[in-house]
């Protein structure tokens, strides 16, 4: 499709050379979710699922930051290898 990087680059060049990053200059926003008004099983499986945290100072609020970096690193993998991200 003729597109480049800022430089003229090739784009999968582009690609490679910004990482996709939870914090730095331009972070990926932490994922969370209020689980307060949810059933304590269903809030326990969700922690389990998704390796949660719970956000100092928010009762009930968890950030699943863990699974979208396994995600990401999937990702980037598979790309790297010719498949699609």
């Amino acid at each position: 499709l003729g597109i480049t990087g800022p430089e003229g680059e090739e784009i999968d060049a582009w690609l490679a050379s910004r990482p996709r990053t939870m914090a730095g200059p331009m972070p990926l926003p932490v994922p969370s979710l209020s689980m307060k008004d949810v059933d304590p099983e269903i809030a326990q499986a969700f922690v389990e699922e998704t390796r949660a945290v719970a956000k100092p100072g928010r009762p009930g609020v968890f950030d699943y930051s863990a699974l979208l970096r396994d995600e990401l690193a999937k990702a980037d993998e598979s790309y790297g290898k010719g498949g699609t991200p």
